[in-house]
Parts: C-alpha cells; structure tokens; sequence
C-alpha cells in the first residue's frame, strides 16, 4: 500500500511537470509541441488524477462517499484545464495560447486555494 506521503510527493512532481509542459507549448520549436510532447503531457495529467485520487483514499473517504466541495471543485478544474490544454495544443498561434494558458493559471490558483483552505 502507497503512504499518503508518497502520493502527495508524485502529486506536486506531476504539478511541476506539467506546469513545464504548459510553458513549453507556448513556444511551437520545442518538444512539447511534438506528438511525443502531447503524450507526455497526457501522461501528467493521468498521474496527476491517480495520486490526486489516491490522497483522497488516503485521508479517510471511502468509495462510494459523496465528496466535499473542495474536492469536487478540484476535479471540475481538472478536467477545465484539460479541455484548455486540448485547444492550446490546436490553436497556432502564441497570441492565441495565452488566453487558455491564463485560464489554466486561474484554475490551478483556485486548486490551490481549495486544496489549502478546504471549503465545506
């Protein structure tokens, strides 16, 4: 069995992996503009829900418990940020990708802010 430790290490990893990521697809040249550089972002984000989803497990929530609203307004971002990064990697243009890159900043914002404060 994974420690809650261990999750919440290979949890911020991800985060900062996949902040590297969202840098790089500013900038069309480098690797993460690739199909290689699509799929290691995918590949974050996928972890970046299963240690997510593991340090809920670890803090005491069984499967079939409704959760909190911090907890659900971390996975309705999730998924936000996904869908901003699915149209970073079609849109062409840098100008173009500021704006999902801006909403992805907001949207991790606020996931800290839950992820600290724990509302409700």
């Amino acid at each position: 069995m994974i420690s809650y430790e261990i999750y919440k290490l290979i949890h911020i990893l991800c985060l900062l992996l996949f902040a590297v990521t969202i840098g790089q697809l500013l900038y069309p040249e480098h690797l993460f503009s690739s199909r290689k550089g699509k799929f290691f972002t995918g590949f974050v984000s996928f972890f970046i829900l299963v240690s997510g989803m593991g340090l809920v497990a670890r803090i005491g929530f069984k499967h079939a418990q409704a959760f909190p609203l911090w907890i659900s307004l971390k996975i309705f971002n999730w998924f936000a940020i996904n869908l901003a990064l699915y149209f970073m990697f079609k849109l062409k243009s840098i100008k173009n990708k500021i704006i999902p890159a801006m909403i992805i900043l907001i949207l991790t914002i606020i996931n800290i802010w839950a992820a600290i404060n724990k509302p409700l």
